[in-house]
Formats: C-alpha cells, sequence, structure tokens
C-alpha cells in the first residue's frame, strides 16, 4: 500500500493486517511498524578496498572486502610478504573503506585470525578515531601496552596476516 507519499508492506496475521516494511518518504527503509527515520536503514554497500602500508612498509594484498550497513562497516582483508622498515614507528595499514567515526565513546576493534607461524596472540587490532588507518596495539604491560613498531613485526618475523575489523563509520 501507500500512504502519505511511503510505500508500506502488510501482512495478515490472522486477525488483522499488520506493517512489515515501510519505505520511508526521505529515504530509508523500517520494519515492523516503526515510523522513526533514525532506525531507518538507508545504507547498504559491500566491495573492495585497498589496505596500503605506512612509511615505507610494503606488503601485498590477496584479498581485501567489506560491507557497510547503515554507519557499521565490517572490513578484511588476507595481507602477505610484509616488510616494513625496521624502526620504532607505529606499524598500521592505511585505506580502510569509510573514515572512523570522531565520536569520543566509539571504540573500533578489530581480530586477527592468522599470521602463520609468527607470534601475536599479545597483539590486538585497533582503528584510530576519525581516521582512515588501522593499528596493533600490545595487550599486555610487558610490552608497556602500547603499539606495536615496525621493529616489533620485523624481529617476529610477521609476514602474512588475515585480519578483520567492524567499525563505525561518519
Amino acid at each position: 500500500g501507500s500512504a502519505g507519499g511511503e510505500f508500506r508492506v502488510y501482512l495478515n496475521d490472522g486477525s488483522s493486517e499488520v506493517e512489515r516494511l515501510r519505505v520511508l518518504k526521505g529515504g530509508g527503509l523500517t520494519f515492523n511498524g516503526d515510523t522513526a527515520a533514525a532506525n531507518a536503514l538507508d545504507d547498504y554497500e559491500e566491495g573492495t578496498w585497498t589496505p596500503a602500508s605506512n612509511e615505507g612498509a610494503t606488503f601485498n594484498v590477496y584479498a581485501a572486502r567489506y560491507t557497510k550497513i547503515g554507519n557499521v562497516v565490517k572490513a578484511t582483508a588476507y595481507i602477505s610478504n610484509i616488510a616494513p622498515t625496521d624502526n620504532s614507528n607505529r606499524f598500521q595499514i592505511n585505506g580502510l573503506p569509510h573514515a572512523t567515526s570522531d565520536a569520543a565513546n566509539y571504540y573500533n576493534v578489530g581480530t586477527i585470525g592468522y599470521s602463520g607461524s609468527a607470534q601475536m596472540d599479545d597483539m590486538g587490532l585497533l582503528a584510530q578515531r576519525d581516521a582512515s588507518y588501522l593499528y596493533f596495539h600490545f595487550l599486555n604491560s610487558t610490552n608497556s601496552g602500547g603499539y606495536t613498531q615496525n621493529t616489533d613485526i620485523v624481529s617476529r618475523s610477521i609476514s602474512t596476516m588475515i585480519f578483520s575489523i567492524t567499525y563505525t563509520a561518519q
């Protein structure tokens, strides 16, 4: 049906018609009778992204995909032949498909799913707020709880990595 410039889908639950889907006049979809524009599904996309090295590091990208639903992005990548410059700069990967939110209470965390035989069990994955890159962070106080340096990647012979990160976009 259509009402007020909106398209609606109703189903009969046996005793009455119940709204299940509404296409809002201003854009977006709502479900089960919800009329709030703030709850509308208004964006969906999927595709590939290009992880890029930081300051002289190199690696090959085997695969990198993402899905964005509303303002939530899940990005995955498989990189190999990782060769950062052996220095104390932060090892990071640039090129996230959408910039992360700058809101103070959004923390963007990821998972490292594979790293060959290299030790990464004490490292986590984070995306910087209001930026388009991710970086690795030590999870314990042994390494001062700080970010992973290029030299850490070199000394641990981390040459292959599969990871994913879910974050809130701008």
